[in-house]
């Protein structure tokens, strides 16, 4: 089968690579700034750098996983394309195809 919107097919999957790469690295570094905070003893400096690095792999986590789910949407209209393109092939072939005569019109009816 030929491939179809081979540029946004690729956009689709940069999405979704770079979706997976930022709630991999939001994942790191959401730990890194989990361990610093418990490690952090009440150094005013330490909490407030391990606050950010937890918010900022929350928020990496949250966008990155907003991006491989439009990644995502967009391979789902595409299945939705060819479900379409598909159905229409179908019903095509149908409507070209002879009709089969009716049950009824084939034996003829008894007289009572």
């Amino acid at each position: 089968m030929k491939h179809r919107y081979l540029v946004l097919r690729a956009f689709s999957l940069i999405l979704r690579i770079v979706g997976w790469v930022g709630v991999i690295v939001g994942l790191i570094l959401f730990v890194v700034g989990l361990v610093n905070m418990l490690q952090s003893s009440g150094d005013y400096t330490a909490v407030v750098a391990a606050r950010d690095m937890l918010g900022g792999g929350v928020g990496l986590i949250v966008a990155g996983l907003v991006s491989v789910l439009y990644g995502e949407i967009i391979e789902v209209f595409f299945d939705i394309e060819a479900n379409t393109r598909r159905t229409a092939e179908m019903i095509e072939r149908l409507a070209m195809a002879p009709a089969p005569l009716p049950a009824a019109a084939a034996t003829p009816a008894a007289s009572g």
